[in-house]
């Protein structure tokens, strides 16, 4: 017991305070992270999943909304972030809540796009619970290099 003392001590001097409180901190996310090499917040929320594909003339966002209605979405665009907004209402709100996995109450998410759009022919579509966003972009033709 007195070993543990003198190691809390030396490791205090060291590393101040929150070392201990840290390790001990069972809500920390940082629990069971090397000391020194704390993780950053994933700051970005899971939640509408979305995946961003390009393609030679256009950017293509799905997202995932599952039991969302299209009036309860807003989308924006701004530079090279499309920005999703809305409000996923529970199907049976007089139900007791067991267990739950899907999104439900309000959800805002930014999402960042690999270039900027070209033009303002933005297309999206909401399909069975999938919002379809196609975001035309800027072709770059081909340049000819001239060999000396």
């Amino acid at each position: 017991m007195n070993k543990l003392k003198q190691l809390m001590e030396m490791a205090q001097k060291i590393q101040g305070d929150s070392f201990w409180a840290d390790i001990f901190d069972q809500n920390s996310s940082n629990f069971m992270v090397p000391y020194g090499k704390k993780e950053q917040p994933n700051i970005q929320p899971k939640y509408p999943l979305a995946d961003v594909l390009r393609g030679s003339y256009e950017i293509v966002v799905l997202i995932d909304l599952s039991g969302v209605r299209k009036e309860d979405v807003h989308l924006t665009l701004q530079g090279k972030t499309l920005f999703i907004k809305g409000n996923a209402t529970p199907q049976f709100p007089e139900y007791e809540v067991v267990t739950t996995e899907r999104m439900q109450g309000s959800f805002e998410k930014s999402i960042p796009l690999p270039e900027e759009p070209y033009g303002n022919k933005i297309h999206a579509k909401f399909v069975n619970g999938l919002l379809e966003i196609r975001i035309p972009i800027k072709t770059k033709p081909r340049e000819n290099i001239v060999i000396e």
